[in-house]
């Protein structure tokens, strides 16, 4: 919750709270989709660092001010920016695959 809170778009906080929910399955979608994917390809550092980039690649989108604002207020999703930073941030292969440390 505080993690996805020290988030803001505008000059507003994403609402931690709000979005705890979906944060945690984005997490979970994450875990679950890294272990089939190292146990169906063995990849080497090139293709994991290929998974990554899709994922973010997923949530790439460009919104206009006014529905991001509006999201923050009543979406249960974290705003898509977040949902990279926020997942990955705290997925510890993710540090690995890039040589940096995990928040």
């Amino acid at each position: 919750e505080s993690l996805f809170s020290s988030f803001s778009e505008y000059g507003h906080h994403v609402n931690g709270k709000l979005t705890l929910g979906e944060a945690i399955a984005d997490s979970g979608g994450l875990k679950f989709s890294w272990e089939s994917f190292l146990e169906k390809t063995s990849p080497d550092l090139y293709n994991k660092k290929l998974f990554f980039i899709a994922m973010g690649q997923t949530w790439c989108e460009k919104n206009k001010k006014a529905g991001e604002l509006a999201a923050l207020l009543t979406d249960q999703h974290p705003p898509t920016r977040y949902r990279v930073l926020g997942t990955l941030s705290q997925f510890e292969p993710f540090a690995q695959t890039f040589s940096c440390p995990a928040d």
